[in-house]
């Protein structure tokens, strides 16, 4: 049997433009279209000749990966584990799955043994994005045959790509973006609708303020300095009238019979909007890098089991987890990073799944708008998208309403 058989087109496409490349090289498709059952049939030889090791930015992945290895017929006794609280890998093993943390050190070693013995191996970052700094270039050391990097966004906001991953795994040699994987029915369809908040006058004072410090920068002839930039980004983020969004949207029954996952980028900010579900009667759970990793489990096993029908989350919930049925997304804060804002709608498409609907809270008249509120009908496909004002979501109002708002699509 061919090890493309069963393939998917865009699979079997990416797989053939891989090979081209030398079988070496970055996949970038989108989450949910089966990234990583094209990777293990690009390693279907080192799997049964030879050696893989499978490098991972969270040990909530090692589980999966495992999974995923046993279904394609690596026996369990020859799939090693490099985290904390696993046992420690071994020189025999066909397969290692490594944490990014650990692979700085241990990897290399292994991948040179397994070099220097004549065995064919292959290295597979998956989320590769995560690998591109500095820190991580010694993963890459060892001289592995094959290299294959997954990511549904590969690029970073510094260099890491071009000075890191792409030297390191090799160029971009396929896209499958989130609108291709739509329009070909593989994802269950999405609804986005953006909604709208205005800042207040502190806020627009201040917003006001940065941006001509920066435009004065500019215009000067230097580069606008990385702080002025953050701070604008976490002003808008922080922007007081988001609170009111969940509020209007359980208001509106908007989370009646769905389970939902709710994004932010504050702790407070989630325990708020944890408070206002629960007291509203919704199962909620919440989860957060400051809670005990106890309760942090219990509450995405909660999740997952349907013991809860809302997952209020800080950033852990972005990728890499797999939250099955989860049909509504609510992202509250955090939507300026494409990257991000990819991760989390993929987070509630799944192949078979049932329709999504994905509300996003935008800052009006801030970089937001310009660059997620005028870019989304690009990135999903107009009729997937609608913009409305959050003083227009009338008490009638449904989510496939037709706008009532149009974004500005100039800079700010």
């Amino acid at each position: 049997m061919s090890h493309s058989d069963g393939l998917r087109v865009w699979q079997r496409e990416a797989l053939a433009a891989w090979e081209v490349a030398g079988r070496r090289g970055i996949i970038a498709a989108a989450t949910g279209t089966g990234k990583t059952r094209l990777a293990l049939a690009a390693a279907a030889e080192t799997l049964e000749y030879g050696r893989t090791v499978v490098v991972i930015p969270r040990i909530a992945l090692v589980e999966q990966w495992v999974r995923a290895l046993r279904s394609a017929g690596v026996p369990h006794h020859r799939i090693g584990t490099l985290a904390t609280g696993h046992a420690a890998p071994r020189v025999t093993d066909t397969a290692l799955v490594c944490v990014m943390d650990s692979a700085r050190e241990a990897v290399p070693h292994l991948g040179a043994h397994w070099s220097a013995s004549g065995l064919p191996t292959m290295l597979i970052i998956d989320e590769c994005h995560w690998a591109g700094s500095q820190r991580n270039a010694d993963i890459f050391t060892a001289p592995y045959d094959r290299r294959l990097g997954l990511s549904a966004t590969p690029e970073r906001l510094d260099d890491g790509l071009e000075d890191v991953l792409i030297p390191s795994i090799g160029d971009i040699v396929y896209r499958y973006p989130l609108r291709a994987a739509l329009d070909d029915r593989l994802l269950a369809d999405l609804l986005a609708v953006n909604v709208y908040v205005d800042l207040d006058a502190d806020e627009q004072r201040e917003y006001d303020r940065l941006t001509q410090r920066m435009s004065l920068r500019s215009s000067g002839g230097a580069g606008v300095p990385s702080s002025l930039d953050m701070a604008r980004r976490r002003l808008v983020s922080r922007a007081r009238a988001r609170r009111f969004v969940v509020h209007r949207l359980s208001n509106l029954g908007l989370f009646d019979d769905r389970r939902a996952l709710v994004f932010h980028e504050r702790i407070e900010d989630a325990e708020e909007t944890f408070r206002v579900l629960h007291e509203r009667g919704h199962r909620t759970v919440l989860e957060h890098s400051k809670l005990p990793p106890a309760r942090r489990a219990r509450a995405v096993r909660a999740f997952k089991s349907g013991g809860a029908d809302a997952l209020v989350t800080v950033r852990t919930m972005d990728e890499g987890v797999d939250i099955p049925d989860a049909d509504l997304g609510v992202i509250v804060s955090g939507g300026l990073q494409q990257r991000q804002r990819i991760q989390r709608i993929g987070r509630l498409l799944r192949a078979g799944g049932t329709d999504a609907l994905c509300v996003t809270a935008l800052a009006r008249a801030t970089t937001e708008e310009h660059q997620v509120g005028s870019s989304d009908e690009d990135l999903l496909g107009p009729f997937r998208v609608r913009h409305h004002l959050i003083g227009d979501l009338a008490p009638n109002w449904r989510p496939g309403d037709a706008s009532t708002y149009k974004p500005n699509s100039s800079a700010v």
